[in-house]
């Protein structure tokens, strides 16, 4: 609970509110200005201002917002009147429901996993084989057994890519100074076979340049590129090839995968997913997979929780460049760059993933 006067200071901040805020229990933010304390606080309605600098709110409320840490926060500000009837001050109670909405989008997930997304496959299998004993003839058994294969490929692909997105939400970080070249090249490596089955060209970032250091989960990120690189292979055509590249810019340094796939409408279109601005060719834009697609869900958080993010944009000629940047390490060591951190919290039991011999599309 946070006790703040009519000028916007912070008067008082309990135990409860000083550990929310990363404030030592010393009463550091007694004084500050609850508009900064604010800052980068945003509304999940409207993704206005929770608290806008100079604006105090006339009345009361109450929203749920999410912090620069992404954390899911219920915020909530009753008025305090003096004597004459005006604004003396305010009462702001802060609660962190972070852990809640994970849980519930779990749940979510959890629930259109088992009944929608595993349903489709297993009803292909037994549609499949129902028109097999009633035309027996019309399917030679080579094809049947084909079918029934790829679906279940499909559905325990399904629910190994639904794991592994449970886990890198809950599993703590093992950050380390990483060569982004390095990683992509592993990931590149591990998806050779499989490309000469497809018949298509995997180019690897060009090797001999300055690495490029990043600050990150190695066995994470190396996951995350090898999902864009099967996302771009299942959109290219045999014959055509992908190019990977590793780029800086800035501060940050991203992972970039170019296909020759068709491009999809909303990126065609210069608008991105959302559907809230257009862009210019070029420009990325938040990628925001669909429900169901728990390998670019990986992808995607694994970038958020490195203080990055994936992005798509159409391609130079025809198709579809997908980047994941991350914030880069500058060169005066460890020291200077980030260090992301995550929640340590229980891990998800260990669950046997799909075999060698059916891998993960």
């Amino acid at each position: 609970m946070l006790l703040v006067n009519a000028a916007g200071r912070i008067d008082h901040a309990n135990a409860a509110a000083q550990a929310c805020f990363n404030g030592p229990p010393g009463g550091l933010l007694q004084g500050r200005d609850i508009a900064d304390l604010f800052s980068g606080t945003v509304r999940l309605g409207d993704r206005a201002a929770v608290w806008p600098p100079g604006d105090a709110p006339q009345h009361g409320f109450e929203c749920e917002s999410q912090d620069l840490q992404h954390r899911h926060l219920v915020v909530r500000a009753t008025p305090r009147f003096g004597v004459f009837g005006s604004v003396s001050g305010w009462t702001v109670s802060v609660r962190d429901c972070t852990a809640e909405q994970l849980a519930q989008q779990q749940l979510d997930a959890a629930l259109r996993l088992l009944n929608h997304d595993l349903r489709a496959p297993h009803s292909t299998i037994l549609s499949v084989v129902e028109l097999w004993r009633l035309r027996q003839g019309a399917m030679n058994e080579a094809d049947l057994l084909s079918q029934v294969e790829n679906n279940a490929i499909t559905a325990l692909s399904m629910a190994d890519n639904f794991v592994r997105y449970v886990r890198a939400q809950q599993t703590e970080l093992r950050c380390e100074t990483i060569d982004l070249n390095e990683v992509a090249a592993e990931a590149v490596d591990d998806l050779w076979e499989r490309s000469r089955e497809r018949r298509v060209t995997v180019r690897r970032p060009q090797s001999g340049g300055a690495p490029v250091h990043v600050v990150g989960d190695a066995q994470l990120l190396q996951r995350a590129l090898g999902h864009l690189l099967r996302h771009a292979l299942g959109r290219s055509p045999g014959g055509a090839s992908i190019q990977c590249h590793v780029v800086c810019s800035g501060t940050g340094a991203a992972f970039e995968v170019t296909d020759h796939g068709a491009t999809p409408e909303a990126v065609e279109g210069g608008v991105d997913l959302a559907g809230s601005r257009a862009v210019k060719a070029g420009d990325g834009v938040p990628v925001l997979p669909a429900e169901g697609d728990y390998a670019l869900g990986f992808a995607a958080l694994v970038a958020r929780r490195h203080g990055g993010m994936l992005r798509q944009r159409r391609a130079t000629t025809q198709g579809l460049t997908m980047s994941l940047s991350l914030p880069r390490l500058q060169s005066g060591g460890a020291d200077s760059g980030p260090t992301p951190t995550a929640p340590a919290v229980a891990a998800v039991p260990a669950s046997s993933s799909v075999s060698s011999r059916y891998p993960t599309p």
